[in-house]
């Protein structure tokens, strides 16, 4: 478990949300980056290097780690998934084809964004997945709703599609971009009015 996840998503390192307790209070940015490094980097390398080798079927179907589904989709109907997958197989997607994440990310937002149940997170999660596979990683930071929040809890430009790293205060910039996503979602209520250095 990891020891120091916020309250708004404690996840373990295989994918799924956990009650446990979390020690040692956040009482900055640098203490929320440093908390991300110690419990989700590697976590999030790990399953970067998941999805490098899972099939599109797997991808569309949300299929996480522990071969669940990931939590991000929990609720996303099955039939949803299924459409999903019956989409994303009808188009390519090898390396090559895109000049960038975000060529990727709205290649996808056209094949699935239409789907009745799919959101800016599920669009997100598959370019993600899919990059994993073709070895291409955002260089911005996509927001979305988890995090959205944890742009505005740093007064940001939230209500943008996404940042650029150099929009971020300066202790996330050791970070990449998706890892940069990850952080500001998974802290979002700990970075409400934290004091930035």
């Amino acid at each position: 478990m990891n020891p120091c996840a916020p309250k708004s998503c404690r996840r373990t390192p295989c994918g799924s949300c956990s009650d446990g307790p979390c020690r040692g209070p956040l009482r900055s940015v640098k203490d929320v980056v440093r908390a991300y490094h110690k419990n989700y980097r590697e976590q999030t390398k790990r399953e970067l290097r998941f999805y490098a080798g899972r099939t599109l079927m797997e991808i569309g179907l949300a299929v996480a780690m522990n071969e669940k589904r990931h939590p991000h989709q929990r609720r996303i109907p099955e039939a949803v998934l299924l459409e999903v997958c019956a989409c994303l197989i009808k188009h390519q997607w090898r390396c090559g084809i895109f000049d960038s994440f975000d060529d990727l990310h709205q290649k996808v937002k056209d094949v699935i964004g239409g789907i009745h149940g799919v959101g800016e997170l599920m669009i997100y999660d598959t370019a993600c997945r899919i990059g994993a596979r073709i070895e291409l990683e955002p260089d911005k930071v996509y927001l979305h709703a988890g995090t959205r929040k944890g742009a505005r809890a740093l007064g940001l430009g939230w209500g943008a599609r996404f940042l650029e790293r150099e929009d971020l205060p300066r202790e996330f910039q050791d970070l990449k971009a998706g890892e940069i996503e990850d952080c500001l979602c998974i802290y979002e209520a700990e970075l409400k009015d934290m004091p930035v250095a």
